[in-house]
């Protein structure tokens, strides 16, 4: 009975070691400075946690609008994320084709596969550089005055 147990406690050490070696704390930072829609507590959204809305909410403890938080993921797993805030009341608008992004059905979103314990560099809101690269897109608004025109012309969009 003695071997049992002693089994038992030795193949639960072992069980125990493994588990702890396939999860890692990678610790999340956006800089939120550029933000132009207000906003309380940023969050990180992604496969990793479900999408879950505002369950793994960001903090700026020492008030230089860099927001962070660590979470727990499987090491050497692909996933999607982004950043948004309020419960998704805002979310980050990645563009297509970046070097952090993929874009599936749609989606635009960051990629993350970390091998162990990680802190990721900060990156601007939208962007996959620190804030001093300046946005990685722009919105553009173009006009034109068809007044003038007599031809037939559709509008499209």
């Amino acid at each position: 009975m003695n071997k049992n147990i002693l089994f038992s406690l030795n193949f639960y050490s072992i069980f125990q070691t493994i588990n702890a070696q396939n999860t890692a704390n990678v610790t999340f930072q956006v800089d939120m400075s550029n933000v132009a829609d207000p906003f309380t507590i940023p969050e990180v959204n992604g496969s990793f946690n479900s999408w879950c809305g505002n369950c793994w909410a960001m903090s700026d403890a020492d008030g230089d609008n860099i927001w962070d938080v660590v979470g727990t993921i499987d090491v050497n797993t692909d996933y999607e994320f982004k950043f948004s805030a309020d419960n998704w009341g805002i979310q980050e608008t990645l563009l297509q084709g970046s070097p952090c992004t993929m874009t599936n059905f749609g989606f635009t979103n960051r990629l993350l596969n970390v091998s162990g314990d990680t802190t990721l560099p900060v990156v601007c809101w939208e962007s996959c550089n620190d804030c001093s690269f300046g946005p990685s897109s722009y919105s553009v608004t173009f006009e034109i005055d068809m007044r003038g025109v007599t031809d037939p012309y559709t509008i499209q969009r």
